[in-house]
């Protein structure tokens, strides 16, 4: 079980900037305020050893004795550092290298417990903050259109999917918690319906695609037939715009939900959430296997609600990947604008929050009908000593 999480923790924020004859120039701050620049030329990522390519891509990244020291500087020490990756919009041909891949030679960084991982994205939209409300509402939407094999696509074990869920959310509270299924078929309209009335997490299971000559993401949703309806990000985006609160994370476990194209930093449907003021996204930068999908989502879940910090929750889930799916481990990314990567507050600080807004509630109740002269000691009139007063 994952430990509640501490203050102390290292900003390490990668800048890196459009390129300048043939490298990227890149700054590096780090939270106590030391800053460090130097540049890098693009890697040749030859594919198919997920940690020599890892190392690879870290070595020409920080082959740079300055950004090096950076490095060097945060190892050393005790606490976390997380690592914030910021890809210039005007950079936007290195947002299809594999970033996830970097490994330092000892850990694979966005599988470690010390470093949590994530890609930033410039947004209009100011910084999110953590979820200020309880219960965590979720919303999961499984969609599996009765023809999706006209689309070369295999069908969705509904019953299975939502049964990793229940049992993820059945260790904790209503007060804490509380899971909802949007029912088939799965409209666009329908998941509009629900949205409004006010959910901080959707989670999306189904099928994704993203057409290169297009430039566009979609999901397979379903029309009123239960067939396919390929949503766009656009559609996707107008309705979480429409919302009078959006979520604060969307988990999409549908494959190339994240693809990036080399000609718009946003295009793909992660991206262009970020940009909708979606706060957290995790999406699929390529295909993934099923049972890799089903074995980390669980285990997201399961540290997210004990600890609320996203970028941990996910590095988690990534190290589980690692034994059974190396291949998969890599494909899962974040896009965060949180700056402590909290979604909301851990477990303690919410049962806290319970104890002590509860009984204030039931306190207020107690007054409204019995007088004010209740007490937290002596919440029932009758209950003090007998008074004058008493005898009418």
């Amino acid at each position: 079980m994952a430990e509640p999480a501490t203050n102390n923790v290292l900003d390490f924020e990668i800048h890196i900037l459009p390129q300048q004859g043939e490298r990227y120039p890149v700054q590096i701050r780090l939270g106590d305020g030391g800053d460090f620049t130097g540049s890098f030329a693009v890697p040749d990522i030859a594919g198919g050893n997920p940690v020599q390519d890892g190392q690879r891509l870290f070595n020409t990244l920080f082959a740079d004795s300055k950004l090096r020291t950076a490095w060097d500087n945060a190892r050393g020490r005790e606490s976390q550092y997380r690592v914030r990756l910021w890809i210039d919009a005007a950079a936007a041909e290195l947002h299809t290298l594999p970033w996830e891949l970097l490994h330092d030679g000892e850990v694979w960084l966005s599988a470690n417990a010390r470093t949590p991982f994530s890609r930033y994205l410039t947004s209009e939209v100011p910084w999110g903050g953590p979820v200020a409300e309880h219960p965590i509402r979720v919303l999961t939407v499984i969609s599996n259109p009765t023809d999706v094999d006209k689309y070369g696509l295999s069908p969705i074990d509904v019953a299975q999917e939502r049964l990793l869920l229940e049992q993820v959310f059945a260790g904790f509270s209503p007060e804490q918690a509380q899971l909802t299924f949007l029912e088939s078929p799965v409209t666009l309209a329908r998941l509009e319906q629900a949205l409004h009335t006010g959910y901080h997490v959707l989670h999306f299971v189904g099928h994704g695609t993203f057409g290169q000559r297009s430039q566009q993401a979609a999901l397979y949703l379903q029309d009123d037939a239960g067939n396919a309806n390929i949503v766009t990000d656009e559609q996707l985006n107008t309705i979480l715009k429409q919302q009078p609160a959006r979520p604060h994370l969307v988990f999409l476990a549908a494959c190339q939900s994240a693809t990036r194209s080399t000609l718009d930093a946003f295009a793909g449907l992660g991206p262009k959430l970020i940009r909708a003021g979606i706060p957290t996204v995790v999406a699929m930068q390529a295909q993934i296997s099923v049972r890799a999908a089903q074995q980390m989502t669980p285990t997201f879940y399961a540290d997210l609600m004990v600890h609320g910090e996203v970028d941990r929750a996910l590095n988690a889930a990534r190290s589980n990947l690692l034994a059974a799916h190396p291949t998969d481990a890599a494909v899962p990314v974040l896009f965060m604008r949180l700056q402590n990567g909290r979604l909301w507050a851990n477990t303690a600080e919410i049962n806290a929050y319970l104890a002590q807004v509860v009984p204030d509630y039931e306190m207020r109740m107690y007054q409204r009908v019995l007088g004010t002269r209740t007490t937290r000691d002596q919440p029932y009139k009758f209950l003090y000593p007998f008074e004058i007063e008493d005898a009418d």
